[in-house]
């Protein structure tokens, strides 16, 4: 079985396991299919520090591989977990905070006509402005929820709170955010 079908589980159990290219091979594989979510998570918080943050996360990953335990928590709730904890340390060290509305700012997707294109653009500014207008914990739910797919009990991981209290966050910011858009 190659690296590309192996779980996130499987991948942290060669990577405990194996040595030499089995190893190097399993590491690979989880920063790429990791590496540019946790990329997006952070850089709210980091802004120009999110590669390297998303470096030390990886770093971290490998140092303290024996640490890792497969089970309800999963690898990227685990990662994302060491990756927040690093942005918000360098962040209280440099005292720098990037709003949210900031991150994941793409360009215009190739092929589409340049009304189509704008239009999408200010469809984006208008959500990311409407994001920017939550308390700074919605707004990691949000991200966390919407923008880089993790469930309930992940983001509960990532937090440290609890699924419920989660939920109730998710569906609060949800609910500011329609009414801030619906009064564009």
């Amino acid at each position: 079985m190659t690296s590309l079908e192996l779980s996130d589980d499987d991948l942290m159990r060669r990577l405990q396991r194996s040595t030499g290219p089995p190893r190097e091979e399993a590491f690979r594989e989880l920063v790429r299919r990791h590496a540019r979510g946790l990329r997006g998570f952070v850089a709210p918080i980091a802004g120009d520090r999110a590669d390297d943050l998303v470096q030390e996360t990886f770093l971290r990953v490998y140092q303290h591989r024996d640490r890792y335990r497969a089970g309800p928590a999963s690898f990227r709730s685990w990662a994302y977990r060491i990756a927040r904890n690093l942005a918000l340390n360098s962040r209280r060290k440099e005292g720098r905070v990037r709003p949210l509305e900031d991150a994941g700012a793409e360009p215009a997707a190739r092929g589409r006509g340049p009304a189509e294109s704008l239009e999408r653009a200010l469809e984006r500014a208008e959500v990311r402005e409407a994001v920017a207008t939550l308390p700074e914990r919605d707004r990691e739910v949000v991200s966390l929820r919407f923008q880089r797919g993790l469930s309930y009990g992940e983001i509960a991981q990532v937090t440290g709170a609890t699924p419920a209290a989660v939920k109730q966050r998710a569906w609060r910011a949800l609910r500011r955010l329609r009414d801030v858009l619906e009064s564009q």
